[in-house]
C-alpha cells in the first residue's frame, strides 16, 4: 500500500515492479542511465506495465536519487534530473536500492568472515562461513542476482542457523 522507488533499471528492478503491482500504490524507477540496462524482453514486460498496471507505474531516465527524506521513516526521495539539475521531491513509503554488483559483505569483514579479491563473504556447502553461528546466502557469497538459487541457500542458510542455535553444534 505505499509509494515505491526503486533505484536502477535493470533486470532485476523490473522483476522487484512486477511482483510489488499488486501490492503497492505506486512504482517509480529511477534510472541515472538514458537508457535503461533491462533485457528488451524485461523492458517490453516494463513497458506492458507501464501501460496496464492498475497503480501508476513510471521509469524516469537520466536521474539519480539525491535523498532519501523523512523522519524515521522513508517518507519520500529527493531526485535530480541529470541534464538540466533540477530538483524534485517524490514520495515514497518504500526505496528498493537495486543497482551494482559490489556485494555488501561489509558487516562479515567486520564479523572476521573471509572476504575473497572480488568482495564475497567465502562460505562452504552449508552456507556456514569461517566464523561460529555466522551464516550467509545469496548476493554477498557471489550468487549475483540468481533469485533462485539465492533462496535456496537462504533456506539453507536458515535450516543450518536453527540447528546451531538448538544444538550449539557448528
Amino acid at each position: 500500500g505505499k509509494d515505491v522507488v526503486i533505484v536502477g533499471a535493470g533486470n532485476a528492478s523490473v522483476q522487484f515492479a512486477a511482483w510489488l503491482e499488486d501490492k503497492v500504490k505506486s512504482i517509480t524507477l529511477v534510472e541515472t542511465l538514458k537508457e535503461p540496462l533491462a533485457s528488451p524482453m524485461k523492458m517490453s514486460a516494463l513497458n506492458s506495465l507501464i501501460k496496464n498496471a492498475g497503480i501508476p507505474v513510471r521509469l524516469l531516465t537520466y536521474h539519480f536519487v539525491k535523498a532519501i527524506s523523512g523522519t524515521g521513516k522513508v517518507e519520500g526521495v529527493v531526485i535530480s534530473d541529470r541534464e538540466t539539475g533540477e530538483e524534485k521531491e517524490i514520495p515514497a513509503g518504500a526505496v528498493i536500492i537495486s543497482i551494482g554488483k559490489i556485494p555488501n559483505s561489509k558487516i562479515g569483514a567486520k564479523l572476521g568472515c573471509e572476504i575473497d579479491r572480488a568482495g564475497f563473504i567465502q562460505v562452504n556447502r552449508e552456507q556456514k562461513t569461517g566464523v561460529e553461528g555466522v551464516f550467509a546466502a545469496g548476493d554477498v557469497d557471489g550468487v549475483i542476482l540468481h533469485a533462485v538459487k539465492s533462496a535456496g541457500e537462504g533456506c539453507v542458510a536458515g535450516l543450518k542457523a536453527a540447528d546451531y542455535v538448538k544444538t550449539g553444534n557448528w
